[in-house]
């Protein structure tokens, strides 16, 4: 293969991905959609699940996910807060995401106080059962 082939492997490679992160991005946006649209259903009917379907299977409502952030500016608060209830061995110079989110979580379980510089929201998802 010579150097203009590969050149124009290359490019097909990097347009054919460039399309499909596209459509990915088209595609989550729908499954989120419709993620929502099925949670506001089930909650609106005050149910857990959908029924069962044959040949299609059916969903459950999870437990909702928690996600914990801060602003910048309150990042030294959280790092003391986060020190001072025993967790400094988790942390590294920042605090992930996941890790805060997890961490605010289990505070939230326990019946502990959250401060208010911590922001967080609740993410309901269901379960898809196939048959």
């Amino acid at each position: 293969m010579d150097e203009r082939e590969m050149l124009v492997k290359y490019i097909d490679a990097r347009d054919k991905l460039n399309k499909l992160k596209e459509e990915l991005t088209e595609a989550q946006k729908i499954f989120d959609e419709e993620e929502s649209r099925l949670v506001t259903m089930l909650i609106d009917k005050e149910a857990t699940s959908t029924a069962r379907y044959e040949g299609v299977g059916f969903a459950t409502l999870t437990k909702p996910r928690l996600f914990a952030s801060y602003s910048k500016e309150y990042e030294q608060d959280v790092f003391q807060f986060v020190e001072k209830s025993g967790e400094r061995e988790l942390m590294k110079i920042s605090i992930h995401p996941s890790f805060l989110s997890g961490f605010v979580s289990r505070l939230i379980e326990d019946g502990k106080v959250v401060p208010e510089f911590v922001r967080y929201y609740m993410k309901q998802g269901v379960r898809f059962y196939d048959k």
